[in-house]
């Protein structure tokens, strides 16, 4: 599975978590191998796992029933049904969420402004850090039968683009997406990828139930 296209702004909230730093992701994934073209948005958490830093995924959105299906069950991704959009307006990327109809979250950020890295590969390298989600699949008694951590890093990784630049985020509350609930006091920057890449299979990090 390919992604096409990502924004990250980096709202700098200052935490117990490894680099202090949580990131709002709005994707545009396809058209590619595997799920075709969809647009996701999500918040992943940076923190640590046995001393190592990892990205630890904390809510998804997605416009596509198969990759909601395939994430949750597979890769334990808590993707869930949403209306992403990423799209250029003039000399603002902007990326929003809508949740049954309401906007929950926008982010703006200036197209194309300053180059993020020197070299394709110190960009590959970025996008290549490993990623922890919690899988949980309960049994028909209603107790756990899957509880994991599992892990997974992207591949395959061709950078064609990797710019920074101002940003600003606006997250509305909502009790059934709950992208506010994690405050933010400034936003420290936006970036613009582009980029091929492969999510392979991953592994399992810790069994809870073993």
């Amino acid at each position: 599975m390919r992604f096409a296209e990502t924004v990250v702004l980096r709202p700098g909230e200052r935490s117990r978590f490894a680099e202090g730093w949580s990131l709002v992701l709005l994707s545009q994934a396809g058209p590619g191998e595997g799920f075709g073209a969809y647009q996701e948005s999500g918040i992943v958490i940076p923190c640590t796992l046995n001393g190592a830093p990892v990205n630890y995924t904390a809510m998804m959105f997605l416009n596509d029933e198969l990759p909601i299906t395939a994430g949750r069950e597979i890769w334990g991704f808590p993707k869930r049904w949403g209306e992403p959009e990423m799209k250029v307006e003039k000399d603002t990327l902007t990326g929003t969420l809508n949740y049954t109809g309401q906007r929950v979250a926008m982010g703006t950020m200036v197209y194309k402004h300053d180059t993020a890295c020197d070299t394709p590969q110190d960009c590959a390298k970025k996008l290549a850090k490993t990623a922890v989600n919690l899988k949980i699949i309960p049994c028909v008694t209603g107790k756990p039968r899957i509880a994991e951590l599992v892990s997974f890093a992207m591949t395959d990784i061709t950078v064609k683009g990797f710019w920074r630049g101002p940003a600003r985020l606006h997250l509305v509350p909502h009790v059934n997406a709950p992208v506010a609930d994690l405050p933010v006091r400034r936003v420290i920057e936006g970036q613009h990828i582009i980029a091929d890449l492969t999510l392979p299979y991953g592994r399992v990090a810790r069994d809870y139930l073993a």
